[in-house]
């Protein structure tokens, strides 16, 4: 459920909303190993930008990352029961 939200979160607000791996180094192979579903994102073009001189974010996808977390932390959250939230 959580990576299908994700997914659908990305496809919402106009970006690629597709499953896959990606070699890098951060802590989802370890929360994946014990089986605990996560995501990984980020902001800005991957293919020839990270970790090189000239690497660089765009302020419209930083934007859009902003974007989704909010949409994405407010979408899980508001699922649960509570009285704070206004939107269900």
């Amino acid at each position: 459920p959580f990576v299908r939200g994700c997914l659908q979160e990305l496809e919402k607000i106009g970006l690629d909303g597709h499953a896959g791996t990606q070699p890098s180094t951060n802590e989802a192979s370890l929360f994946n190993r014990v089986g605990i579903e996560c995501v990984s994102f980020g902001a800005g073009e991957r293919k020839n930008n990270i970790h090189t001189p000239s690497e660089s974010v765009a302020i419209k996808d930083l934007e859009k990352s902003i974007e989704f977390y909010r949409n994405t932390m407010e979408g899980f959250v508001c699922e649960l029961p509570c009285k704070t939230c206004k939107t269900r």
